[in-house]
This record gives C-alpha cells, sequence and structure tokens, in this order.
C-alpha cells in the first residue's frame, strides 16, 4: 500500500511541476508580446521586475498560486485593454 501512495504522490509532484510549465510558458509568452505587462505584473505583486523573471525561471520551490495571480492579472489586463473593449 505505501509503494502505492508514494507512486500517487510522484504522479501528483510530477503533474504539479507540468502545470506550473505551462502557467511560466503562457505568461511569458504574454510578456514577450507586450512588455508593458512586465511593470504592471511586478507591481501588483510587489516584486521587483527581477525577482519576476528569477520566480518564473525556477518552478522548484515556487507556490502554484503565484503563477495563478500572475496570469489572472495579466488576463485581466489583457480583457481591459482596447483591443477588447467595444
Amino acid at each position: 500500500m505505501k509503494g502505492f501512495i508514494d507512486q500517487k504522490n510522484e504522479q501528483g509532484l510530477r503533474k504539479l511541476e507540468q502545470i506550473k510549465l505551462i502557467y511560466v510558458h503562457d505568461i511569458l509568452d504574454c510578456l514577450e508580446k507586450d512588455p508593458s505587462l512586465v511593470s504592471i505584473l511586478s507591481n501588483n505583486l510587489e516584486i521587483s521586475n527581477e525577482e519576476l523573471y528569477d520566480k518564473l525561471g525556477n518552478v522548484e520551490g515556487v507556490n502554484i498560486s503565484f503563477y495563478d495571480q500572475s496570469f489572472d492579472i495579466i488576463k485581466s489586463k489583457i480583457l481591459k485593454s482596447d483591443k477588447f473593449q467595444k
């Protein structure tokens, strides 16, 4: 039974890291398309631009809520932009 639980934990951790990488890819893609989002994101998260890129560059030890919050900030900013306003 313990081996089964260990296997499930490993699978869960692997999936979590995959989800973090998807978040990072999507966030970096948005930042590349609109560099002005870097300062908006870092200001909203109350971290420096360097700290932002450090967290995006190293998913180990960074809580998934950081990526979720970052993506939500970017998404709301993009949706409020002139492109999406009628």
